[in-house]
């Protein structure tokens, strides 16, 4: 890529991103097994979209507080894939 298109820095930035969205679909795959869908019809599938949706927000929520509390309070870092589990 031309350092005058994007630089060293702005690459690096959308490398990162990307690697925390990759490390997302990974907890939600393993914890929440959103890749299991079991054949139903189009409303039931729905249904259970909009749940799990629902569910990973909140559980992201908290983990993601909890996290902030803990290296506030002991200066300590766990990762989103232990602080999922």
């Amino acid at each position: 890529m031309p350092e005058k298109i994007l630089s060293t820095e702005e690459i690096y930035d959308i490398y990162t991103l990307r690697w925390q969205v990759e490390r997302m679909f990974k907890i939600w795959k393993s914890n929440f097994n959103i890749d299991n869908v079991k054949p139903v019809k189009l409303e039931g599938f729905k249904y259970f979209l909009y749940g799990k949706l629902i569910s990973l927000i909140f559980s992201s929520i908290i983990v993601f507080t909890s996290k902030d509390i803990i290296y506030e309070e002991d200066s300590k870092e766990i990762s989103e894939l232990k602080a999922f589990y």
